[in-house]
């Protein structure tokens, strides 16, 4: 059978401890690989291919539930699970946005899920909002609604975001499935161009510190501004004289890139 992340979010380490390095998250019915174990932790591979270890307790052994329908959370960010459709019901847990979930019953504006470990719990139908078509208006959009989360080392969930997590997470919620670190993205996008100014709104921006490895990447908004994730989810100019002008930036810009074909 295949295994399941059974948690909201699992945290992904480099070596099996927890006291080593986080480096990605997994979350909620992500299906998983695992490839080793040591102790109480297991090496996985992330359905984005990214490997690393976490507690074998965040995942479990089943099956996605038979007829479910797979809907993806998209609204708030961090929900409750209820153990009934009602708002002042117990709480099961919780789910985060980007989730996708396997529904198995509808009542009343409410849909119950199963849950890896079997229980079932409740959302409400405003959970599963749809976001509209694959468009570059669309993507900045809801983008745009994450401003302010903070940033965190290893974050892709809205809970906190690091600034491949950030650029992952918005294209996973269109149906665009990228690789999880700054690096990989830059080597598996498409060429735009090389000067700071050429992207349109939804196309990335890669910037390297060191000009050996790419180690940070952002939307580009169009006119000289970018969405990115440093410090929190915020808008930067790149233009210099402007609000919010970040020069560094400026000087470890590569190249604009972008997955929107």
């Amino acid at each position: 059978m295949p295994w399941y992340v059974n948690v909201s979010c699992a945290q992904l380490h480099g070596q099996p401890s927890y006291h080593s390095e986080l480096e990605s998250q997994v979350v909620l019915w992500e299906k998983v690989e695992p490839l080793e174990k040591q102790a109480d932790f297991c090496k996985i591979r992330a359905e984005d291919g990214y490997e690393a270890w976490l507690n074998e307790n965040q995942i479990t052994e089943t099956n996605w539930p038979h007829n479910a329908d797979s809907k993806l959370f998209t609204h708030p960010a961090v929900t409750r699970l209820y153990a009934e459709p009602v708002m002042n019901s117990r709480s099961v847990g919780d789910a985060l946005t980007g989730s996708r979930l396997p529904v198995i019953d509808y009542k009343n504006d409410w849909y119950q899920i199963m849950l890896p470990d079997g229980q079932r719990a409740w959302l409400t139908e405003e959970n599963f909002v749809e976001l509209g078509s694959l468009t570059r208006n669309n993507i900045i959009d809801y983008a745009g609604q994450l401003m302010g989360i903070p940033y965190h080392w290893a974050g892709k969930t809205p809970k906190a975001f690091d600034c491949s997590g950030f650029t992952q997470f918005i294209h996973k919620m269109f149906g665009i499935h990228t690789r999880r670190d700054a690096w990989m993205q830059f080597e598996d996008a498409y060429a735009v161009g090389e000067h700071i100014t050429d992207g349109q709104p939804g196309d990335l921006l890669f910037f390297s510190e060191k000009k050996d490895k790419i180690t940070h990447v952002g939307f580009a908004l169009g006119q000289g501004r970018i969405l990115h994730a440093r410090g929190k989810i915020k808008i930067n100019s790149l233009i210099e004289g402007r609000v919010d002008f970040d020069a560094q930036l400026v000087e470890d810009f590569v190249a604009v890139k972008t997955f929107i074909k």
